[in-house]
This record gives C-alpha cells, sequence and structure tokens, in this order.
C-alpha cells in the first residue's frame, strides 16, 4: 500500500517471474520489482491520482526497471540477458485502477464472480516464449490499461498457474480456482495475514497443483471491503463453490479498504 494520494491509499501490486533459461532471473525480478515499486511511490508521492496514469507513464516505469537492470548487469560484467523476466503490474486507488503486463502470466479483476483476465499471456514467436524486460525491442510490446473501474477483487499471476486458472478455449478466468481463493480472503478478519500464509504455500505447494505445472508460481491476491449487506449476499454465493478447491487458501495484509494476499 501507498500513502500520500489524492484520492487515499494505493493498492500497488507488482509481480515478476524471471526467465528459467537466465542464470541471473531471480536477481533481475527482485529488482524489476523493487524499481516499479520506487516509480510509483515517487509518482504517488508527488500527488497524482491513479488517473493520471496513461500508457506512457507505464512505458517510462518498465523502461526505468530495464535500465537498471543494465546497471546491474555492467556491475556485475554479464550480459543483460541473463537477468531476463516479465512484468505485472496493477495500481488502483478509490477512483480508479491501471494496469500494465509484459510477458507470459495474468492480471485478472472484477466484481463478484465475473473476473476476468485483463490481458491474455505474452507468446513469443516459439512455443514456451515470451517476452522479457531485458530486451529492449520487447519494450514496445508492453500492454496497458488506464483509467478502468476499480475491481472488487484482483489476481496477478505468473506463467506457472496460467495452465490452471485460465481457460486456453474461451480465453476466460477460470472460477473454480480463483473462486475459493478469494472466498477464503473475503472470510477471514481483518489484520490475520500470518494465519492464511502458510495455507496458501502449501496450497501452492501440493501434489494437486504441482502434477498439472513444474513451474514458479508466484499469486498476488486483493479484495476490496464491501458493505455488510453485500459481503454477506458474497458469502453465502461463495459458500457453494468452495468445494471445487477444498484446500484452497489466501493471506492478507490489511488496510481500510482492502486485504492483499
Amino acid at each position: 500500500m501507498l500513502d500520500g494520494g489524492p484520492n487515499g491509499r494505493v493498492l500497488l501490486l507488482v509481480c515478476s517471474d524471471g526467465a528459467g533459461s537466465a542464470p541471473m532471473s531471480r536477481e533481475g525480478s527482485m529488482r524489476a520489482v523493487q524499481s516499479i515499486v520506487q516509480s510509483a511511490a515517487n509518482f504517488v508521492a508527488d500527488g497524482h491520482p491513479v488517473d493520471a496514469i496513461g500508457a506512457e507513464t507505464f512505458h517510462t516505469w518498465f523502461g526505468v526497471a530495464a535500465w537498471h537492470l543494465q546497471v546491474e548487469a555492467d556491475a556485475d560484467v554479464r550480459p543483460v540477458r541473463d537477468y531476463a523476466c516479465t512484468l505485472l503490474v496493477a495500481v488502483i486507488d478509490e477512483q480508479t485502477a491501471a494496469y500494465a503486463q509484459l510477458g507470459d502470466g495474468a492480471i485478472v479483476a472484477g466484481c463478484g464472480d465475473d473476473v476476468v483476465p485483463i490481458f491474455w499471456p505474452q507468446q513469443g514467436e516459439f512455443a514456451n516464449t515470451t517476452f522479457f524486460i531485458t530486451a529492449p525491442e520487447h519494450l514496445s510490446r508492453v500492454q496497458t490499461l488506464t483509467g478502468s473501474e476499480v475491481p472488487e477483487r484482483v489476481a496477478v499471476i505468473s506463467d506457472g498457474l496460467q495452465n490452471l486458472a485460465l481457460r486456453n478455449s474461451d480465453r476466460t478466468a477460470h472460477p473454480g480456482f480463483f473462486s475459493p481463493l478469494f472466498h477464503s480472503l473475503r472470510t477471514q478478519p481483518e489484520g490475520k495475514a500470518e494465519e492464511l500464509q502458510t495455507p496458501l504455500e502449501a496450497f501452492l505447494g501440493s501434489q494437486m497443483i504441482n502434477a498439472r505445472t513444474d513451474d514458479d508460481k508466484s499469486l498476488l491476491l486483493a479484495i476490496r471491503a464491501l458493505p455488510q449487506q453485500e459481503a454477506d449476499a458474497s458469502f453465502s454465493h461463495e459458500s457453494e463453490r468452495t468445494h471445487m478447491i477444498d484446500d484452497a487458501s489466501g493471506s492478507d495484509l490489511s488496510s481500510e479498504h482492502e486485504q492483499v494476499a
């Protein structure tokens, strides 16, 4: 959460997944996330609301992140491709949401059970390839959506989960994956992140999940607080769906307006 925005606190979700063939991809992913967090924090600290974010804003942020990776590569006397990684960003305040993505993985957002992928995972020229922030020619491929409606729910996943969470047949989000996760987060008392962190890690590391993916798995979840009457209705509806993934869970980093896993 970023403080100081003119429309209140700002939710920032950033996910980066390193290329499996890149020896320094873990370091690259961490540095790319740090760079985006700093750019977004500076933007908010300067008094800008999320509705001031345009495509050019995201392209600047991604360009700065790429520059940081080049600096790190130069310092380590390595080619920058050794730090190859994807990058997905969601920025949300009380009035507006904005999203950007380069590479595979997905951002899913919406209200109630009606959550949809903001972008479809990007695939390169060949199977199992995608676009990385370390390739200058790829920066022009950053997908952006700005001035969007504020969602009740948002999730960000790396490509290790996309075959479980997305349906390729109609390019939709799989409710059997997301609904139990959001349900767990919705029903958890605010401020109890630690109690759900371990079950979420166990779920992502379970045999059921690992049998269907051998890639790294990253998952970010956030929900927006609802008025009590709406929350009760949401709870009742979601309770019918939790059998779909019995041991699914989430964790939250609570604030006045959002819970985040």
